[in-house]
């Protein structure tokens, strides 16, 4: 069963966002070459995703008012065939234990994988923001996606 619990180990948070797969997909050409502290903020949060009680990696929170909050999911590799169950629970747990009303996510580009992956959650596009990250000394663009809690019908 897959579940979620708020992390404060610093050290577990660290070595999963410097996950040689994890690290390359979550930074810029900007970022250090690796990360060595983690700054706890009231906006932002870990949370550790588990199945039963196998640490699975974490997804962080930036909060950016009391109803909007966005998403970074940092999975290990090893649930990446199933990160959709993952993302669809934490959806879930944020919208029931939380205030908040819609998460949304920036995906670079040449993400596809990501791409799907939020799309495949429930996530639906709503701009393009042009020329907004560099990777690999190219200038890219990112695809904004949100989910909200109560998606409004379209009749």
């Amino acid at each position: 069963m897959i579940n979620f619990r708020v992390l404060d180990d610093s050290q577990l948070i660290i070595d999963t966002l410097n996950n040689e797969r994890i690290y390359k997909a979550i930074t810029d050409d900007f970022s250090p070459k690796k990360l060595e502290q983690i700054e706890f903020s009231p906006r932002v949060f870990f949370l550790g995703a588990y199945y039963d009680n196998d640490y699975c990696g974490l997804f962080v929170f930036d909060i950016h008012n009391v109803i909007l909050y966005e998403v970074h999911t940092c999975l290990l590799p090893k649930v990446w065939g199933v990160s959709v169950e993952f993302t669809l629970a934490v959806r879930e747990w944020i919208f029931t234990n939380t205030d908040c009303q819609r998460i949304i996510t920036n995906v670079p580009e040449s993400n596809k994988l990501a791409l799907r992956l939020a799309k495949n959650s429930g996530f639906t596009q709503y701009g393009f923001n042009p020329s907004s990250i560099q990777k690999d000394n190219v200038l890219l663009g990112q695809y904004l996606l949100g989910v909200s809690k109560c998606q409004p019908s379209h009749l």
